[in-house]
């Protein structure tokens, strides 16, 4: 269990540096949702992709990639940490919002949270397991984080694949505000290029469906940036959630 003293301290932002051997490459193919073939070092590699997103629109041949060396023996050499997409870079493990989530609550970063005296990761609960519980004086808070890849003019929006997942978490937070209890849900865009998040009503209606509800009874709703670079990712801005 987590405790902090400092509730009213902000702290620097939360960073995941990139380890020393990170290096350039070029993505060929995407055979399936978890390996890429690339281009590194002038041959090609296969390389493992943490998100399990479609990424239609980052994922195209010739684009270029940071990727990081295994450090053990397995079937792919690589993994992907980012994708450039025009000027910037783009975070594509999913790995890193739950990551970063974490150093911010230990940090007490986040403002849009009530204050809490410790926090817990991956607590199980009946059904299912939710990213972050809180303790706050309103009871245990759940907190769920979700990452979003896909920008369309400056709006971020998720899921850009139908997510079941997705929908019973969001069900879960709304029964718990429903029952009294605080919820919350935190989107980390894994880019600084936009300045709102909502749902993708094209990809998945019923999610969509779900967050105004979420919104309506009360679930905390709340979203950051994240600025990446070839030295690692750190998160940047508050950003609007828009429904």
């Amino acid at each position: 269990m987590n405790t902090r003293s400092d509730q009213n301290s902000l702290g620097a932002p939360p960073a995941i540096p990139y380890p020393a051997g990170i290096r350039l490459a070029g993505f060929i193919e995407r055979p399936n949702r978890f390996v890429a073939i690339i281009s590194v070092d002038g041959r090609r590699a296969r390389a493992h992709v943490a998100d399990p997103g479609r990424l239609l629109e980052l994922l195209v041949p010739g684009v270029e990639l940071l990727v990081e060396p295994a450090l053990v023996p397995r079937r792919t050499e690589f993994t992907v940490r980012a994708v450039r997409h025009n000027s910037i870079w783009v975070g594509i493990d999913s790995r890193v919002p739950n990551a970063l989530t974490r150093l911010a609550l230990e940090r007490r970063f986040f403002q849009f949270l009530p204050p809490h005296e410790s926090f817990r990761p991956e607590v199980g609960y009946p059904g299912g397991r939710v990213d972050f519980v809180l303790e706050t004086d309103r009871g245990q808070l759940y907190l769920e984080v979700k990452g979003c890849s896909l920008v369309e003019a400056g709006h971020g929006l998720f899921p850009d694949a139908p997510t079941a997942r997705g929908r019973r978490h969001l069900q879960h937070l709304i029964d718990r505000t429903l029952s009294g209890l605080p919820a919350a849900l935190l989107f980390i865009a894994g880019r600084d290029d936009l300045d709102s998040v909502g749902p993708n009503r094209r990809t998945d209606p019923e999610f969509a469906d779900l967050l105004r509800k979420a919104a309506d009874v009360g679930v905390i709703l709340a979203a950051y940036s994240c600025r990446v670079d070839e030295t690692g990712v750190r998160l940047s801005r508050p950003l609007s959630v828009s429904l």
